[in-house]
């Protein structure tokens, strides 16, 4: 009896150790085996944080903001500004020249040689794109050297540089000080012709300056102890919307929008020579009275 109760017990025994033998082999196989669903969410969740990592970097790109087209008036600023200049670009250097009074003004590159030949003369400002592209493209500056003008292609011309004005007379450059006296020598010579050429800065080095001439202009009421200030509207009687000038200046007087009165608006002389408005009629000079009595600017 003994022995039969014996051998059931071992019999358990050994069913139980079976047992756990067979599923420590199946945890094994289970756990080593990949979970399907688990590495879809995992290869999910690395796609989803690339993408986040992709727009993070699209993110620190800097992107220029939308371009403006420049405006004529912008244009003309620029090239007020920046005419006979040298200016540096990315490595770059150009010279400025203007054409069209103001209206328009080229860039014109400088070759390696040209900027070594004439380094102790060249000092270029940096600018911005959007002054680059507010000048037109012209030739190179090299080729435009060869169109250099002597001396004597210039005789007997009126010429200006950097806004003075000057009557080539032998070879000299004889400067006015103002433009009533440039208007009397127009009036005395009778050349309200003759146009007024523009120098290029090797041109203008290239002549030597003359006598300057003596102005016109009578300045004792200048030197009067007091200025008398005139009433507005008398100050504007028959100039309204017209060109005047005064000293070295030429205004065109305009009207207030709103009240009686006007305002003298400065006119470029360049561009009012190329008008040739002088052609019809002479400048009226105003006196010191009127030009201090007159604001320079709308109220």
């Amino acid at each position: 009896m003994k022995k039969t109760v014996r051998c059931k017990i071992m019999q358990d025994s050994g069913d139980n150790i079976l047992i756990k033998l067979i599923f420590s082999v199946f945890w094994l196989v289970c756990t080593s085996l990949p979970a399907h669903g688990k590495t879809e969410d995992s290869d999910a969740k690395q796609e989803s944080e690339a993408l986040t990592q992709e727009e993070r970097d699209k993110a620190l790109i800097y992107l220029d903001p939308p371009y403006k087209p420049l405006s004529a008036k912008e244009k003309m600023e620029i090239c007020r500004k920046y005419s006979g200049k040298y200016l540096g670009y990315y490595g770059r250097v150009f010279w400025v020249k203007r054409v069209k009074g103001f209206k328009d003004c080229k860039k014109h590159v400088l070759s390696p040689k040209d900027l070594k030949t004439r380094q102790s003369v060249i000092d270029p400002e940096d600018v911005s794109s959007r002054v680059i592209a507010g000048l037109s493209s012209g030739i190179p500056y090299e080729d435009l050297q060869k169109k250099e003008r002597s001396c004597k292609q210039l005789e007997g011309n009126y010429v200006a540089y950097d806004l003075e004005y000057y009557w080539l007379s032998g070879c000299k450059l004889r400067r006015f000080p103002d433009n009533a006296t440039l208007q009397d020598h127009r009036r005395k010579n009778n050349f309200f012709a003759k146009k007024t050429l523009d120098l290029s800065p090797e041109e203008f080095a290239s002549i030597p300056l003359g006598r300057e001439f003596k102005t016109v202009l009578v300045l004792d009421d200048m030197d009067s102890k007091a200025i008398v200030v005139l009433p507005i509207d008398e100050a504007c009687r028959s100039i309204v919307n017209k060109h005047v000038s005064y000293l070295d200046k030429i205004y065109l007087i305009k009207p207030f929008k709103k009240g009686k009165g006007c305002w003298k608006k400065p006119v470029d002389q360049t561009f009012y020579a190329r008008q040739m408005l002088h052609r019809t009629k002479k400048l009226k000079e105003l006196s010191s009275s009127q030009a201090l009595s007159i604001p320079d600017y709308e109220p």
